[in-house]
């Protein structure tokens, strides 16, 4: 079962639980925003 601090996606027919989706991989600068895990996945 999921937690509040995570997120199911549905990839190739699976579940796949990303713990912490909004945690910031790569931080904002001049040129982009920031990029979270679940930018990513």
């Amino acid at each position: 079962m999921a937690t509040s601090d995570s997120t199911i996606l549905d990839a190739g027919g699976r579940e796949l639980r990303v713990t912490s989706p909004d945690r910031v991989i790569f931080p904002v600068t001049e040129h982009s925003a920031a990029v979270t895990k679940l930018d990513i996945v």
